[in-house]
């Protein structure tokens, strides 16, 4: 009975301690049950105002971050390092773009266009395109469909193109309905770019074709 009591005040005693540690405090990123989205966007502010010379501290608060969100802190620890810091916004910028948008909160029609379907991408998790998904495309960038038919894996393969640069392809079962959209007035964009388990990129592509 005594043991189960002074479990009790013990855990009483802790949750006190973290309710009262006050605003502002600085966060301990080597507490893993710490690190959340605003941990990480003070993360930042600090890389931002750190003398170059300390920069090294930040490797050891990586190491518990999430692995797509340490690639975005490592870039603005190499940047600060290598005195080409861009800004605050912008690596915050690339934390927000990895966050989940509700795949129902698409827009219905974009100018004489209407919605026509959404899509995830196949293909993005490769290192050269996940890179390209993190640091340059952008959500709301067009894109376009380019057929494949020399593919060696699929003579029906369909990629998608930002900037004449392939980020995915259409998955294989869905390539008969999304070549009918080849030779069509569509138009296609960017939904959502995020962050799921296992390291993973996923894509969303918004499809739209004209009003007739």
């Amino acid at each position: 009975m005594f043991i189960f009591f002074f479990i009790i005040i013990a855990l009483l005693f802790f949750g006190f301690a973290i309710y009262a540690r006050p605003k502002g405090e600085p966060i301990n990123f080597t507490d893993r049950k710490e690190i959340t989205e605003a941990s990480l966007r003070d993360l930042i502010i600090m890389v931002e105002k750190c003398p170059t010379f300390l920069i090294d501290k930040f490797r050891f608060e990586l190491f518990y971050t999430k692995r797509i969100e340490n690639k975005i802190i490592s870039k603005a620890v190499y940047d600060k390092f290598e005195n080409k810091f861009i800004s605050r916004d912008y690596y915050l910028n690339l934390l927000e773009k990895c966050e989940e948008k509700d795949i129902n909160n698409i827009p219905k029609s974009i100018d004489d266009y209407y919605f026509y379907k959404s899509i995830f991408l196949r293909g993005v998790h490769l290192s050269d395109r996940k890179e390209k998904l993190i640091f340059e495309v952008n959500e709301n960038d067009s894109v376009r469909l380019v057929a494949e038919p020399n593919n060696v894996f699929d003579k029906d393969a369909i990629k998608v193109e930002w900037n004449e640069t392939t980020i995915g392809y259409i998955p294989s079962e869905s390539t008969f309905d999304f070549h009918k959209l080849l030779h069509s007035d569509y138009k296609a964009f960017v939904y959502d770019i995020q962050y799921s388990r296992y390291d993973r990129i996923e894509c969303i592509i918004s499809f739209y074709l004209k009003h007739e």
